[in-house]
C-alpha cells in the first residue's frame, strides 16, 4: 500500500512455481499515507502512480514479459475509488502488455504473501511463519502442527504507515526522534494491537 512492486520471471502456471527471476523493483507511491487526509486518492496520486506502474510494466516488457498479473491490497480496498483507479491503470497497462488486476481481500492477500514467503525460503513450510507487514495491513501465517492442512492466522490494520501516523504529532512527517517515552509507547501500543 506504499509501494508499486513488478517481477519479471519464468513462472510454471501449471504448477503455480516461480522459476528464475530475471527482473524486481519497487518505486515508492504513498496510497496508503493519502488516506489519512481523504477517504480517496486524488487526482495528483492517481497521475503520479498511473505513471509509475506503466513505467514499470514498459520495462517488464523490455525484459522479456510477456504477460502481466498484479494485486493490490489495504489501500485500494480502502479507498473510495480504489477499484475505479485500478480498472484506469489496468486499461491503460494493456495497450503495453496483456494485464489482470485485481483488488484482494486481506484474506488472499494472506495466503499469497505466505506463500510467496515460503516460495522465496526455499519452498519448505514445516516451521515457517510468515509475516507480511505493509503500508495499511499485516498479515501473519503459519501451518498449524496439528492440522496441518489449515493455517495459524493473524490479520490486522495496524501496519508500517498507520503505526507511523499514529505516533505524529504537530504535523511532524515524521516520529522520529523516538526517545525512551516514545519507546516505551510504542511498546504498548504494539502489545495492545497484538492482544486484539
Amino acid at each position: 500500500s506504499g509501494s508499486t512492486k513488478v517481477m519479471v520471471a519464468k513462472v510454471d502456471v501449471c504448477r503455480g512455481l516461480v522459476g528464475e527471476k530475471i527482473w524486481e523493483s519497487s518505486v515508492p507511491v504513498a496510497y496508503q499515507e493519502s488516506l489519512a487526509k481523504a477517504s480517496s486518492f486524488d487526482d495528483v496520486l492517481v497521475a503520479e502512480g498511473r505513471a509509475e506502474f506503466l513505467s514499470l510494466v514498459k520495462e517488464a516488457k523490455s525484459k522479456g514479459g510477456e504477460r502481466a498479473g498484479g494485486v493490490a491490497t489495504q489501500a485500494f480496498r480502502e479507498a473510495q475509488n480504489g477499484k475505479v483507479v485500478l480498472a484506469e491503470f489496468e486499461r491503460a497497462a494493456n495497450l503495453i502488455l496483456p494485464t489482470r488486476l485485481k483488488v484482494v481481500s486481506q484474506d488472499e492477500e494472506l495466503k499469497l504473501g505466505y506463500r510467496a514467503g515460503v516460495l522465496a525460503s526455499g519452498g519448505s513450510v514445516v516451521n515457517a511463519v510468515v509475516w507480511d507487514i505493509g503500508g495499511g495491513s499485516q498479515q501473519m501465517a503459519a501451518k498449524n502442527p496439528a492440522k496441518p492442512e489449515l493455517m495459524l492466522t493473524f490479520k490486522g490494520d495496524l501496519a508500517s504507515t498507520r503505526f507511523m501516523q499514529s505516533f505524529l504529532k504537530g504535523g511532524s512527517e515524521s516520529p522520529n526522534p523516538v526517545g525512551a517515552d516514545g519507546l516505551q509507547d510504542g511498546l504498548m501500543r504494539a502489545r495492545k494491537e497484538a492482544r486484539s
